[in-house]
């Protein structure tokens, strides 16, 4: 079970490393590997980064099909806040 702790954490995690390979164009796999997570919790914080308004899922329009990370005005405002 996960604590809300754990929970912040790995959002937190996500957003920072999404703001630094922002420049890249980072897809969600990618962000997990940097982090060193598997895929299913990389895609299920992606998604509560999302729903929460603070990242923006595209779908690359290109072979291998990947979804494209990008912060919200919101979720910079939450880096900022972190940094």
């Amino acid at each position: 079970m996960v604590t809300i702790i754990e929970a912040l954490n790995s959002c937190f995690l996500f957003l920072i490393k999404a703001k630094e390979l922002a420049d890249k164009e980072p897809s969600v796999l990618e962000i997990g590997n940097a982090l060193g997570w598997n895929y299913p919790k990389t895609r299920n914080v992606a998604k509560a980064l999302e729903e929460a308004g603070l990242i923006k899922l595209e779908l690359y329009q290109g072979m291998p099909r990947k979804f494209i990370v990008r912060l919200t005005e919101k979720g910079e405002c939450i880096i900022s806040c972190i940094s």
